[in-house]
């Protein structure tokens, strides 16, 4: 099985660097990086060609937009599965390369489409968590129940592991959106009957920061956009229940996205909500 990571980037030079080293430490044999630059005006493309590395994949798209970057890269991408790993993101490479592990262990390769774990929510300057110890009979794990993801986006983007003929089948990300492109893909996955499993290891950090689209001013404007794609996907797909039932929920994350930020970072980072 050869892994492609996917980084799409965008005059984001400092925390691609970071980016980049986590994934080099991972101890995966057969894996590729490819990163996707979206346009960026500083030093990117220069730094990325100076790099001795065999495994680092630089592809120029110009300023076409994440989904359209995203899906030149995978178009190009020689594994048989990709992993999304956003440029301020990492992934944490002891944890990754058990996950990948435990995987192929269990035979689970055929079964199912999308494999994503946990994440680790962190602020831009804070310290990446510490190796921890996991023997295989500690990993706890479990198919998604698909209906779920009508209330809300489930799954992480970051280091989701996602088999890409499964993702061809359903036409990739979709560039006609400008945010909430991953909801987007797994809302079609699941009308695909693709099947999800969550493996119970953390193996990516998501840093927020103020400059991440979501984090700005729009913030509510990106989380409506959110409910009324899963409230879309449960009236015109399932029944009437789930279409309610899928109201409800987005109301709910309406009045949570006009939070505070700082009480959204603290209320996610110590896993109050």
């Amino acid at each position: 099985m050869k892994i492609s990571f996917i980084t799409t980037t965008y005059n984001s030079l400092e925390t691609l660097k970071e980016c980049i080293k986590s994934v080099s430490e991972c101890s995966i044999k057969d894996m590729e990086h490819i990163v996707a630059d979206d346009g960026s005006t500083d030093r990117t493309i220069e730094y990325i060609k100076n790099l001795n590395s065999f495994n680092i994949k630089l592809i120029s798209c110009g300023r076409v937009g994440r989904a359209n970057a995203l899906n030149i890269a995978i178009e190009k991408a020689k594994g048989d599965f990709i992993c999304i790993l956003d440029s301020d993101d990492l992934v944490i490479p002891d944890n990754f390369g058990l996950f990948i592990d435990f995987i192929v262990r269990k035979d689970m390769l055929e079964n199912y489409d999308v494999f994503y774990g946990n994440i680790v929510i962190n602020g831009i300057n804070k310290n990446s968590p510490t190796k921890k110890n996991h023997s295989e009979n500690q990993i706890n794990y479990r198919e998604l129940n698909k209906k779920t993801l009508l209330f809300y986006n489930r799954i992480p983007n970051v280091c989701a592991l996602i088999k890409k003929k499964s993702a061809h089948d359903v036409g990739y990300y979709n560039n006609k959106r400008v945010s909430q492109i991953d909801f987007d893909l797994w809302l079609r996955m699941v009308i695909n009957n693709n099947k999800f499993l969550k493996i119970e290891i953390p193996i990516g950090i998501k840093r927020l920061h103020e400059n991440q689209f979501f984090e700005r001013k729009n913030h509510f404007k990106y989380t409506f956009s959110g409910v009324s794609l899963a409230i879309n996907f449960a009236c015109t797909k399932y029944n009437k229940c789930l279409c309610i039932a899928s109201c409800f929920v987005g109301g709910l994350r309406l009045v949570w996205s006009i939070l505070p930020r700082s009480l959204r970072v603290t209320l996610r980072t110590y896993g109050k909500l």
